[in-house]
């Protein structure tokens, strides 16, 4: 019999030794077993410190495959933990092991510093020198420097990553990234050199002319960092920024997120100024940085090159957030200036079309040294969004073998697939995962390539339930969260982005994405610290909304059912807001919405009064929708649009008696339109899933594979490859990125309802798969990449029968409901289903 356990994570991470972690840890796992139907019975965990044994629970009886420890952890403590398991059988399973380090658990030490020059968009350079003369056991560097810090050790980068630390409100909380450097070090004289670039601490630009606000993170680029150092024969050495350090320039002369940099070889590091600036720390809190960092993945090669004008145009074939990584030919002649421009899109006469990006310049340069050998050169604190580069200045021709695009994204990716019969679906689906891909860069962006950049709640409303099925957003989520709560003000108002830059406090009241990221980290990741640590700003949030209440009506909206089909908006600067539904409407719906969720955390939490007192508030909030924008005679919501039934049968606002008759009221909206889309960022999914969960397969499949406008097919039709902010093909310099995630939300249909795989109210131990068979998809498919295994299921209608396989991991539990009316609970292992058509 074979038995092992699996996915043995910490704080979702199965990464063994990667990991920095606080108490208390959350561990989950899986299992791969032989015996069909068998299940865990105890869990054991062992865990190890520097010093010896940290803990041990002992046999705990539980099919729970997750457990919290608490423990008490010293500074830069590497802990090794060991899983072992029991079955229903008795048997035991073999070890799995994982590994974390603790970060500064006494609090921080080190002081900030800065340099006594300062040049917007400029980067520094600090250094410090330092002898190692005895044999070293542990050695951990931590080090904030923002905006955004690359490290070297001896020369040797000492992280592999991008864009570090985490973007956040530099005003309530700095993160610090914790690296083991042990491996760097050498004995006798070392260095360590810090760069740091302006990134998110300095960002100006005209595009801030839109702000409303003072952005109250901004201020001057500073350092700090903490190296300490265990030797062999138990003592210990800590190095601190302070006055001692030195300071100077260096080869990037210019830095700037969205313009672009400025790399010039004939300069070398000058650290001739040593006069550090001791500053006042920008933050009273310092927090490690937990999530997992932005790492370069995908590379790819030119699929073409276009002569233009007085360069070239190189295409990639698909759209990416990242950078360009060019191959500098030897005899380059010094001084060449090699000017990389990047693009979403051409012009029709080959020439890159940069429109889109608004006032990014979005230009790399690269000035050679002169020297004879070919050099690999690229861009360190900027990433920029695009499927073209236009290279000028560039000495001979240059072949697509000298560049490269490297795809840069929190390294969040997981193992989940989906396909079917369709390849305009198939079409959707990659594009949904590539632009949520070019959009994950350390918070949940809204586009990758232009001005802006942001955490925006609105979009992100729909965006957070599809998102956990193509990515491990644990963590992200978490960070996501205290991002939103550091801009929660006395009001209990959040902003509209988060860390916040664009728009207002209080955010619009769509921005039900704060209480659905920690729902989705419960029912995916099995976390339920989020809702936990967060419940009473959950709670103020929805209380402003109430606050902001007219007799149960919420009483403003900025956006609402935002960025619909053109027709269907207002005539406007740029024609996003819905001319058809209220945004009174949707304000309310969601503040409904919030209190549900928060009658569901409060039970998950064990506060039966507290759920109570959420449930009557959500009846108050009810009675005044349905008071305001439902006929009962006729079924309608509002004035019957798609959207607005489709939103109430979301909300699950509507009698239940009557949701059927809306239900088939939606229906007719779509089939009097020409099965057209008509609805905003929001609606829109909802339109969809209702369509599936009352039956309306058909309908459904019908908008998920149109090609004419508006449609997700008509963008693939017009060459997407990532997915629009809009529905029109359009060029121009306002709302028209073409690589926005608002819409990407319809890959959770694909998952959820075409192929039916559903998390249970607790996670995936006990899931459901409920497919929905449209008449003309003849297969479907998809994996999810569980926290305890792999999810999958295949049903297709061929030669007769219709087929349906499932595989339920070690130790979960799924309730099949069949397409021929059947229901089936089965355990471990893979089932097979027929019946002839």
């Amino acid at each position: 019999m074979y038995f092992k356990p699996i996915k043995f994570a910490v704080n979702s991470d199965e990464k063994s030794g990667s990991v920095v972690a606080c108490s208390p840890i959350l561990f989950t796992w899986g299992a791969e077993h032989s015996e069909t139907d068998a299940y865990q019975s105890a869990y054991r965990i062992v865990m190890k410190g520097d010093k010896g044994s940290l803990f041990d629970s002992g046999w705990v009886e539980t099919d729970k495959m997750m457990a919290v420890c608490a423990l008490s952890l010293r500074d830069n403590e590497r802990v090794s933990c060991a899983l072992e398991l029991r079955d229903n059988l008795g048997s035991l399973s073999e070890c799995a092991y994982n590994e974390f380090f603790s970060p500064l658990v006494s609090g921080w030490r080190a002081r900030w510093i800065t340099t006594p020059f300062d040049k917007e968009s400029e980067p520094k350079y600090f250094r410090k020198r330092f002898t190692v003369n005895k044999a070293v056991k542990s050695a951990y560097l931590h080090v904030s420097g923002i905006g955004y810090h690359s490290v070297e050790i001896n020369g040797k980068e000492a992280d592999g990553a991008h864009l570090q630390p985490a973007h956040s409100n530099y005003k309530k909380n700095c993160y610090y990234v914790s690296l083991p450097i042990k491996d760097l070090l050498k004995n006798g004289e070392n260095e360590i050199e810090v760069t740091i670039a302006d990134g998110w601490r300095r960002n100006f630009g005209s595009y801030l002319n839109h702000a409303e606000h003072e952005i109250d993170f901004f201020g001057v680029p500073m350092l700090t960092a903490e190296l300490n150092i265990e030797y062999e024969n138990g003592e210990t050495h800590s190095i601190l920024t302070d006055e001692s350090w030195s300071c100077g320039r260096g080869e990037i002369l210019y830095s700037h997120l969205f313009f672009g940099e400025r790399l010039d070889e004939r300069i070398e590091r000058d650290y001739s100024e040593n006069a550090i600036f001791v500053s006042p720390a920008p933050t009273p809190v310092m927090k490690p940085q937990t999530i997992r960092p932005i790492r370069a993945n995908e590379r790819l090669k030119p699929k073409a090159r276009i002569k233009v004008g007085g360069g070239y145009v190189f295409d990639f074939g698909t759209n990416i957030a990242g950078i360009g990584e060019i191959t500098i030919p030897g005899g380059t002649p010094l001084g060449q200036t090699i000017r990389v421009h990047y693009a979403e899109d051409i012009n029709p006469d080959g020439s890159v079309n940069k429109e889109t990006l608004r006032t990014a310049e979005s230009v790399d340069e690269f000035i050679s040294d002169g020297r004879s050998e070919d050099r690999v050169r690229k861009t360190k604190f900027v990433y920029h969004g695009f499927r073209y580069i236009f290279v000028e200045g560039w000495y001979g021709v240059p072949g697509n073998d000298l560049f490269t695009a490297v795809e840069m994204y929190t390294d969040v990716k997981n193992e989940s697939f989906f396909k079917c019969s369709s390849p305009v679906v198939n079409a959707i689906h990659e594009c949904v995962v590539r632009t949520e891909k070019n959009n994950l860069h350390s918070i949940a962006t809204d586009c990758p390539q232009r001005d802006e950049r942001m955490g925006w709640l609105n979009d992100a409303t729909v965006r957070f339930e599809e998102t956990p099925y193509n990515f491990n957003t644990g963590r992200l989520f978490s960070k996501i969260m205290d991002d939103i709560t550091a801009e929660q003000d006395e009001r209990g108002a959040i902003s509209c982005t988060a860390p916040f830059v664009y728009g207002y406090r209080p955010a619009d009241p769509v921005s039900s994405s704060y209480l659905i990221a920690a729902l989705e980290n419960y029912i995916h990741r099995s976390d339920a610290s989020d809702i936990k640590r967060h419940y009473e700003s959950f709670k103020a949030w929805n209380d402003c909304l109430r606050a902001n209440s007219e007799d149960g009506i919420v009483n403003y909206g900025y956006y609402g059912d935002w960025a619909g089909p053109a027709d269907y908006c207002i005539d406007e600067p740029d024609a996003a807001l819905s001319r058809v539904t209220p945004r009174e409407l949707m304000s309310t719906g969601y503040h409904f919405f919030n209190y549900k969720l928060l009658e569901r955390f409060a039970k998950i939490l064990g506060d039966e009064s507290e759920a109570k007192l959420n449930a009557a508030e959500a009846e108050r909030v009810k009675a005044a929708f349905l008071k305001r924008w439902w006929n009962e005679e006729t079924a309608t919501v509002h004035t019957g649009e798609a959207g607005h039934q489709a939103f109430a049968l979301w909300l699950g606002i509507l009698p239940a008696e009557d949701a059927p008759r809306a239900a088939r009221k939606m229906h007719d909206a779509v089939d009097t339109v020409g099965y057209r889309l008509t609805t905003g960022n929001l609606t829109t999914r909802y339109l969809i899933d209702m369509l599936f969960e009352y039956g309306y397969a058909d309908d459904a499949w019908k908008l998920l594979t149109r090609e004419k406008y508006p449609s997700w097919g008509y963008m693939i039709a017009n060459g997407a490859t990532s997915i629009w902010e809009r529905f029109e093909f359009k060029r121009g310099s306002s709302m028209n990125s073409g690589d926005h995630p608002m819409y990407a939300a319809v890959g959770y249909d694909l998952y959820h309802y075409l192929v039916g795989l559903r998390p249970g109210d607790d996670g995936w131990q006990s899931f459901v798969v409920k497919p929905a068979l449209p008449t003309e998809c003849i297969f479907a498919e998809a994996k999810v990449d569980t926290p305890f295994g792999e999810v999958y299921a295949k049903w297709q209608k061929q030669l007769g029968k219709i087929d349906l396989i499932v595989c339920v991991p070690f130790g979960a539990r799924a309730t099949v409901y069949l397409p021929w009316g059947e229901i089936r609970t089965v355990g471990c292992g893979t089932h097979d289903f027929h019946r002839n058509e």
